[in-house]
């Protein structure tokens, strides 16, 4: 090789590479065609939408989109039954006239954007709710063409009496106050999102403080959203006092008809109702934050009360009869020994009544009785015979004790005659 801007003899300009051969020679060249790739015309760097759900069963959309575009014409696709406001589309904040194709189709002109310049795309609309009652179904703006999208972010505004209950869609909720997963965020967490949008770019007016908002906003952010109906998102939401009224009632109705249950079953019946929770704060974490609140922890509350209070009645009666029993054995025990070493059975009339005398077993190896035989019967010994008192020179009244075997006298018998007719023994 030589140098082409030395040893050429005639200069070419702009040659950057030059040979010389001194013999025959052959000099092969390959060219290489490329073909160009058709590249995507349109861009969204960065996107936030805002939808308000109202208690008319009307959504307002409000959709921020920082773009580029090699396009005059920009296509977008529309919910049905769409309502614009007065200026629903404006670039960098200044209106622009929004042009109408087919049914469902409007065309944004972007005659005085450059193509490597980057601009705030707002749409402003409203439609009609599908979703009779509490919740709302969001439907967002498509662009046909499919633009080159990165991360975007939707605001949903829900009526502040509304608990929201969970969401469908491919949509994932982001963290609100607190941390929470599902929570509601505040609003300064939307205008950070909108000045994320518009930084950088000479925007006319205040895109934040100029859309109307009420309610409690809940954020959600999806990487590429996809066409209606696969990019909507579906949320589901209830009256917040019902859903609080519905647990308590619940919770205290579980509690009751526990009530005639052992403490077994009913242990095993809250550990079931704690299992459950878990699994819902598992699978479904919007709606276990929406139950697990005040309302549960005053339920269960009343509950432990409501059981503590049944036990005690029902355990009063034997813990009454427990101390009794307890009282009467006390009181017995201090009873045991009268003063004077008497005891309390000696201190009755009955006890002083004649000991009947005892039947005395004698010896049956005196009688000559084989104690080997189970047959053999033990005869039993006669009573002993009281000594006569007259014996043991004791002097008797005779009209207070008769001896034993003395027979009545005359006088005696004519009184117990008498006494026997029923008239008087003695004048």
């Amino acid at each position: 090789g030589i140098d082409p801007q030395q040893d050429l003899i005639l200069p070419v300009p702009g040659a950057a590479r030059a040979m010389e051969f001194q013999n025959d020679w052959q000099l092969t060249v390959a060219a290489t065609r490329y073909q160009l790739e058709e590249l995507k015309r349109t861009s969204i760097e960065r996107s936030v939408v805002r939808a308000v759900a109202a208690r008319s069963n009307e959504i307002g959309v409000q959709a921020l989109y920082r773009m580029r575009s090699a396009r005059q014409r920009l296509e977008v696709k529309l919910p049905e039954a769409v309502q614009f406001d007065a200026q629903p589309l404006r670039l960098n904040g200044r209106p622009v006239p929004l042009e109408q194709g087919a049914e469902g189709t409007y065309f944004l002109p972007l005659v005085d954007v450059e193509a490597d310049t980057e601009f705030v795309l707002e749409l402003r609309y409203s439609m009609p709710d599908p979703v009779a009652g509490a919740g709302a179904r969001i439907v967002l703006p498509a662009f046909p063409h499919e633009p080159a999208s990165q991360k975007t972010y939707l605001c949903v505004y829900l009526p502040r009496e509304w608990a929201m209950l969970g969401t469908t869609g491919a949509w994932t909720p982001e963290p609100g106050a607190g941390g929470h997963l599902g929570a509601a965020t505040s609003a300064h967490r939307a205008g950070q999102l909108i000045t994320w949008v518009t930084e950088g770019i000479a925007v006319e007016g205040d895109p934040f403080g100029s859309f109307p908002t009420d309610g409690t906003p809940y954020l959600f952010s999806t990487l590429r959203p996809a066409a209606p109906p696969e990019g909507d998102l579906r949320v589901y939401a209830a009256d917040e006092t019902w859903l609080h009224a519905g647990v308590f009632i619940l919770v205290l109705l579980g509690g009751v008809v526990l009530l005639p249950f052992r403490f077994p079953s009913r242990v095993i019946a809250v550990g079931l109702a704690v299992g459950v929770l878990v699994l819902m704060a598992v699978f479904t974490p919007v709606f276990a934050g929406h139950v697990v609140d005040e309302a549960l922890a005053l339920a269960v509350f009343l509950v432990l009360v409501l059981w503590v209070v049944w036990f005690v009645v029902r355990a009063w009666p034997q813990m009454v009869a427990g101390a009794g029993g307890m009282t009467a054995a006390l009181a017995g025990g201090a009873r045991c020994c009268l003063p004077g070493g008497k005891k309390p059975a000696d201190a009755t009339p009955a006890a002083r009544e004649t000991p009947q005398p005892a039947e005395v077993v004698s010896d049956p190896r005196e009688q000559g009785l084989d104690l080997a035989d189970p047959t053999a019967e033990v005869p039993l010994a006669e009573p002993a015979e009281e000594p006569d008192p007259r014996e043991k020179g004791l002097a008797l009244d005779q009209h207070d004790v008769e001896p034993p075997g003395a027979k009545p006298s005359e006088g005696d018998a004519s009184s117990t005659d008498a006494e026997k007719e029923g008239g008087p023994a003695h004048e």
